[in-house]
């Protein structure tokens, strides 16, 4: 009887013990990050590319902006007599459209003839334009002007003298970009020491302009500043463009991406705009990587994206997808592939979810905390993937450094779990690798577990009665 009670009691243990480990966590309030590093309240100043080198003297220039026509900058100079000699560096790709009062000794670059007066006008072919096409041998970012409105622009570098920007039709000067055309009005938003504006153009949807604010306010309530600028700004764009960034300001298209939430793009760019500048080569895949991975996750977290939607942004460049090899793929490496292929967008964002599950279900540490962790110490030293795992080891997580490099030199393994009501896992449409079932191993463990132990009991349930009926006891 004693035997029989012992065993009933094993197998509820059993049952329960399955029953537990195979519930989903529940989720309540929208997840907090936690900071795991202090930095100093100091930040530098971004370089001005309007006043670009120290060496300025004399009396200052005058430069006002204009947009003569969509996708098209007027910069129109007035000279004092005292100043003779100053330099203009138009960005690369620019389309140099009217030149005066300039010699140009090469490409792109302008010194002053001493007239009193100078233009130079330019169309602005700093927008990316990604075909519809499948095929990624067509995918190289070509550029394209912003034909659907009035410019944004990287400012030209202005040397050797010193230098103010005005807007008589309207506009507005970051350090690095500039918009020329009418304002609706500018917020600023703080985290830290740094200060983020963002700059709303009259030709922007106001409700573009809402969501891409609120969804900063998200970013910086969610993200460890890094002090790199004291100052840095945002630019809606009026058009379906790409963003991108120069230093400490960055562009988002107020349309750009079919079913993207409006906040995605300024979010994205913020990101950037907060992660460590210097690692190794094998650690390129983070910086487009974590950008896509974060944007998705903070929106998540506050309720702004659907599981279905988190599972579209992440898996948004899956058309172009190969499957390299993140350490030697990533899209800012010259000689990689996956400037094609966008693999660093895809499968560096997936490697992060995949690692971020892993921290959740081993303790309090989120993505929040490791990408805290990879933009803490000396930053002008490289960081490589054994630095990330340190970090990753010491939040909690449970992979070793070569698990973890199998995750990033072979993509296509990482392992795919379903979306909980916590979304600790990844999106449960990733298309699983051929070596995996249905199931991910934790999960197949879960629920083969009572089933073997079942087994394991009638099994010694079995030995034992025949014991007992060698022996002639009595079972019971």
């Amino acid at each position: 009887m004693k035997r029989s009670v012992a065993l009933s009691l094993l197998w509820c243990l059993i049952l329960l013990g399955g029953t537990v480990a195979g519930a989903a966590p529940v989720s309540g309030a929208t997840q907090q990050p936690t900071s795991t590093t202090a930095q100093a309240d100091q930040c530098a100043s971004a370089y001005d590319r309007l006043n670009g080198r120290t060496d300025r003297s004399g009396p200052t220039v005058s430069i006002t902006a204009t947009a003569p026509a969509p996708g098209v900058v007027s910069l129109n100079y007035s000279v004092p007599d005292r100043q003779s000699s100053f330099t203009v560096s138009v960005p690369d790709h620019q389309d140099i459209k009217h030149v005066e009062g300039f010699e140009q000794p090469h490409t792109g670059y302008f010194k002053y003839t001493g007239d009193g007066s100078a233009r130079i006008e330019y169309a602005v072919n700093r927008s990316f334009h990604i075909p519809d096409s499948g095929d990624p041998e067509v995918l190289p970012e070509s550029f394209t002007a912003h034909n659907e409105s009035v410019a944004t622009s990287v400012i030209p570098r202005h040397d050797s003298a010193p230098f103010e920007l005005e807007f008589p039709g309207g506009g507005y000067a970051g350090t690095t970009i500039m918009y020329v055309g009418g304002i609706d009005h500018v917020e600023t938003i703080s985290n830290g020491p740094n200060d983020h504006r963002v700059v709303v153009p009259s030709a922007v949807d106001p409700a573009v302009g809402n969501a891409s604010i609120e969804g900063l306010r998200l970013g910086a309530a969610a993200i460890e500043p890094r002090h790199y600028y004291c100052e840095s700004t945002l630019f809606l764009h009026p058009a379906d463009v790409r963003g991108y960034a120069a230093r400490a300001d960055s562009v988002a298209g107020e349309n750009w991406g079919e079913n993207v939430p409006q906040a995605h793009t300024p979010l994205h760019e913020y990101v950037h705009l907060n992660q460590r500048y210097h690692v190794s080569d094998e650690m390129r895949w983070f910086t487009e990587g974590s950008a896509t991975y974060l944007t998705a996750r903070i929106l998540y977290d506050n309720e702004e994206l659907t599981p279905a939607e988190y599972d579209a942004h992440l898996t948004y460049w899956t058309r172009y997808y190969s499957g390299s090899n993140l350490t030697n793929s990533s899209s800012y490496l010259s000689d990689s592939r996956a400037a094609l292929d966008r693999d660093d967008y895809l499968s560096g964002a997936l490697v992060l979810a995949r690692l971020d599950a892993d921290l959740r279900a081993n303790g309090n540490a989120t993505i929040y905390d490791l990408f805290t962790a990879v933009g803490s110490g000396e930053p002008s030293t490289d960081y490589n993937v054994s630095a990330f795992h340190a970090d990753y080891a010491r939040l909690g997580g449970n992979r070793s450094e070569a698990e973890l490099r199998t995750l990033l030199e072979q993509p296509e393994t990482i392992e795919p779990t379903y979306v909980t009501p916590s979304a600790r896992v990844l999106p449960d449409s990733i298309t699983r690798h051929p070596s995996y079932t249905g199931l991910t191993p934790r999960e197949t463990e879960i629920r083969v577990l009572p089933f073997v132990a079942l087994l394991l009991l009638i099994v010694v349930e079995g030995v034992l009665r025949v014991r007992d009926s060698i022996t002639g006891r009595d079972v019971d």
